[in-house]
């Protein structure tokens, strides 16, 4: 389970990773940018990418997706105060480079696949001419 936390003032330990949670720009209800703190800021900027990642990667489960999140966040480890123990700081663009190169992926397999259709279908079409 990735466990989230706000960037200060965080009692919990053993994090899986850290997200920023302190001053984090955002919307409110009415549409005004605002500054937000603590787990109303870091729970859901770690939705938005795993939710970005689920969209590129739909057929992988939960688990597979919260281990890609922690496996693919950042070489920067963030160090508790109180206990030492080191975290890592989600990623967000690697994280969004990463579903970004699977959309590119699917989208050039798709245009392989309507090659492949077509050509099928003028195999088919001289297939049918030369029957008639």
């Amino acid at each position: 389970m990735v466990k989230l936390f706000f960037w200060k003032d965080s009692t919990t330990r053993n994090l899986d990773i850290v997200a920023p949670g302190n001053n984090v720009p955002g919307y409110d209800e009415n549409g005004k940018l605002m500054l937000w703190d603590g787990t109303s800021a870091s729970a859901p900027f770690v939705a938005g990418l795993a939710a970005n990642l689920y969209s590129a990667y739909p057929d992988k489960m939960n688990g597979e997706l919260a281990k890609e999140l922690i496996v693919k966040s950042g070489n920067i480890d963030v160090i508790d105060e109180f206990n030492g123990e080191n975290s890592k700081l989600v990623d967000a663009k690697k994280l969004t480079d990463l579903a970004k190169e699977k959309f590119e992926e699917k989208k050039e397999d798709k245009k392989d696949q309507k090659k492949i259709n077509r050509k099928i279908i003028r195999e088919n079409k001289k297939m049918i001419i030369k029957e008639i």
